[in-house]
C-alpha cells in the first residue's frame, strides 16, 4: 500500500528538518564559546605563570648584579657568553608576555542580538520553520567568525608557550654556565 503525505505532513516534516538542523548549529556555536573560553583561561595562566618566572629571574639577576662581591661581579661581567644570555633570557620572556597579552587583546565576538531577532520576527511574523532556517544561517555564518578569531587567539597562545619554553631553556643554560663559572 502506497502512502501518500498530505501538505502538512510535508511542513511538520520540514519544520523538524529545521528544528533539528538548528540545534545542531547551536550545539556547534556552543562548543565555540567553549573553545573561547578555554583559550583564553590558558592564555590568562601562561602570562600569569610567565609574570611571575620573569618576576623571580629578574630579582635573581638583580642580586647578583648587587653582589658585594667584587669577583664574582667581574666573572658574570667578563663572560660576553653570560651577557649575551641575560638579554636573551629577558627578549624571550617580554616577547611570551607581549604575546600572550595580545591573544587575550578584546576582539568583537559575533553573538544572536535579541533585539535583531526580535524586529525580525515582528517585521516578517516567519513561521516556526523559517525562524529556525533564519537562525541556522545566522548563527551558521557567524560561527566561521569566531572560529577564525578563536585560531588567531590559539597562534598567539602558541607562540607565547614557545617562547617561554625558550626562555626557559637559555635560563637553564644560564644558570649552569655561571654555576661552572663561579666554581
Amino acid at each position: 500500500m502506497m502512502c501518500i503525505k498530505s501538505q502538512s505532513d510535508i511542513n511538520q516534516s520540514d519544520e523538524e528538518c529545521e528544528k533539528l538542523i538548528y540545534e545542531s548549529v547551536v550545539d556547534m556555536c556552543n562548543t565555540e564559546w567553549q573553545k573561547t573560553r578555554d583559550i583564553e583561561n590558558k592564555a590568562t595562566g601562561i602570562v600569569g605563570f610567565v609574570g611571575v618566572i620573569f618576576s623571580l629571574t629578574v630579582a635573581s639577576l638583580s642580586t647578583l648584579i648587587a653582589s658585594a662581591d667584587a669577583v664574582t661581579k667581574e666573572k658574570i661581567f667578563s663572560a660576553t657568553f653570560l651577557l649575551i644570555l641575560i638579554f636573551l633570557i629577558l627578549v624571550f620572556f617580554t616577547s611570551s608576555i607581549l604575546c600572550g597579552l595580545i591573544a587575550l587583546n578584546v576582539r568583537d565576538w559575533w553573538f544572536l542580538k535579541a533585539d535583531d531577532f526580535t524586529k525580525y520576527c515582528v517585521e516578517n511574523k516567519p513561521a516556526k520553520k523559517e525562524i529556525y532556517k533564519k537562525m541556522t544561517e545566522d548563527i551558521t555564518g557567524n560561527i566561521v567568525k569566531n572560529r577564525d578569531q578563536n585560531e588567531q587567539i590559539a597562534k598567539w597562545l602558541n607562540r607565547s608557550y614557545l617562547l617561554f619554553m625558550i626562555s626557559v631553556l637559555v635560563l637553564i643554560v644560564y644558570f649552569i654556565l655561571l654555576l661552572s663559572i663561579l666554581k
